[in-house]
């Protein structure tokens, strides 16, 4: 990741990215080793997190510390130094879930890349094809249930409405999907396990005074990991799914 947004996340967020020692009072910064195409999506974790602890008055001894950040096997790691709730922690376990849809180099939807010496990374179709890091990569395929998902049917608005460009409009599906597809998959478990979950069954974008906004319904009593994952989403999109690619 370029120094210069090593900078603005530390600078930004220095509870965050910064431990303090309790014993001799020395600081550590935080690792980070990912492209920067996740940088907004840690931005938006971090501003989610940071907001919620401010928000608690959560005493800065006790809040969110990252050791590390990196990736393996094509998706954002998150190591902890401590978190101050399941909430922040449900938070970035839902950045790393996607980061694994968005291109580690530009910030794009993407998909896993494969290299031939059997390298995995997060790429989109134009980036794979720039053949970063000198190699070649094979995106990995579609699957017959990616291909007939679609959102049409969840996305209450004509997104000609909006004037997006033809990769913002393809952008603002795929973030609905990742959100709708995350809570698919978690209904699902809980079901084998015998376990009610709340259920999305609708996602609508507004756009109040001209700033497009994702909306999101699902029962009041849901869990903490589902608040966490609507409130990130939302975030990263209100910040990366409207600008010009």
């Amino acid at each position: 990741m370029h120094r210069e947004i090593q900078r603005v996340l530390r600078e930004g967020f220095p509870t965050l990215f910064e431990i303090k020692d309790s014993y001799n009072g020395s600081r550590t910064v935080t690792e980070m080793g990912v492209g920067e195409g996740w940088a907004e999506l840690l931005i938006s974790a971090a501003s989610v997190v940071v907001g919620h602890e401010e928000a608690l008055r959560v005493p800065l001894d006790s809040r969110t510390q990252i050791r590390e950040i990196s990736e393996k096997y094509g998706e954002l790691r998150v190591s902890f130094h401590q978190f101050a709730d399941l909430f922040c922690y449900d938070v970035f376990s839902y950045a790393e879930w996607l980061s694994g849809s968005l291109c580690e180099l530009c910030g794009y939807p993407g998909r896993i890349a494969t290299s031939k010496f059997g390298w995995r990374k997060t790429l989109c179709t134009d980036c794979a094809d720039a053949r970063p890091y000198g190699q070649q990569w094979r995106l990995r395929p579609f699957s017959d249930a990616e291909q007939a998902q679609g959102c049409a049917n969840v996305l209450q608005c004509e997104l000609q409405q909006l004037q997006l460009t033809a990769k913002q409009e393809a952008a603002v599906l795929a973030y609905a999907e990742y959100l709708v597809g995350a809570f698919t998959k978690r209904d699902a478990f809980r079901e084998r396990i015998g376990q009610d979950g709340p259920k999305i069954n609708r996602i609508s974008i507004v756009a109040p005074e001209g700033v497009p906004e994702f909306k999101t319904n699902f029962p009041a009593d849901a869990s903490e990991e589902n608040i966490a994952a609507v409130a990130l989403t939302q975030f990263f999109c209100a910040h990366t799914a409207w600008r010009t690619w």
